[in-house]
């Protein structure tokens, strides 16, 4: 019977385990802690692309591609992450599969995105806590990787929609708004998640509901706020013919998010 240790390291806010596999070549297993625990993101990519190259056939590589996934998502590298995350698929790690759900969005392949996003919401659905987290800890990473998915799965079958028309196009946004209410009911301050809903709302000739949701992606301030309020102000005079009133909506929204 193979041994195993399992390694939990606090990482890109979320907790990284890595299932080791014992009794392989000690100088493959040094070079792989190595990896685990350089603590320069920068250093630790190096040393990872190194040992691939090195140690090509290792039992590791899976862990090592784990590791760089987390890494490069870390350094908004996209490209990366598809790259390793694909060769990496013999693990089943939920945060592993949201990253690469998120770098296929980044890179407009829907499809691919919304497979990894759903493959993400599978295991943490069917897998019990992994081994190192605390209850607390797992709780928490959960309902983040949960919310971060069911956002992904909405942007995709928003975009889906945009692309088709009559029943197949309302099937598809449908999906959407399902999927980006599940992300802001279970993240109350995501913003990313209200300003797609606004958009997708929109795409359903939903004014009214569009304008609430993109009021809170403005007043939550975050990186998407230029975006929503650009968005907000051409759907609300759509729907009222001036902005007369908009500043209510928005302390309306303001309100609703304490």
């Amino acid at each position: 019977m193979q041994r195993s240790l399992v390694i939990a390291l606090t990482f890109c806010g979320f907790v990284f385990t890595a299932s080791l596999v014992l009794g392989q070549p000690q100088e493959e297993y040094a070079a792989l802690l190595k990896v685990l625990k350089e603590p320069s993101i920068e250093a630790r990519i190096q040393v990872g692309e190194e040992f691939l190259q090195k140690y090509p056939k290792s039992t590791y590589v899976p862990n090592v591609r784990q590791r760089l996934v987390y890494d490069y998502h870390e350094k908004n590298n996209a490209a990366r992450v598809i790259e390793h995350g694909e060769q990496a698929s013999s693990i089943k790690d939920a945060a592993m599969s949201t990253f690469l759900a998120s770098a296929y969005a980044e890179k407009k392949n829907d499809a691919k995105s919304l497979e990894a996003a759903q493959t993400a919401l599978q295991l943490l659905s069917s897998g019990g806590k992994p081994e190192g987290l605390s209850e607390k800890q797992w709780a928490a990473q959960k309902n983040s990787l949960t919310a971060v998915n069911q956002y992904l799965i909405g942007t995709a079958y928003s975009h889906q929609g945009q692309r088709r028309t009559g029943d197949e196009r309302n099937a598809l946004l449908a999906k959407g708004r399902q999927a980006l209410m599940a992300a802001v009911k279970l993240n109350p301050k995501y913003d990313f998640a209200y300003y797609q809903l606004g958009l997708t709302l929109a795409d359903m000739g939903e004014g009214p509901d569009a304008c609430a949701a993109l009021a809170k992606a403005v007043v939550l301030g975050g990186s998407v706020k230029t975006y929503a309020q650009l968005d907000l102000e051409r759907i609300y005079i759509h729907y009222n013919k001036s902005k007369l009133g908009l500043d209510k909506l928005l302390a309306k929204a303001k309100a609703e998010l304490k």
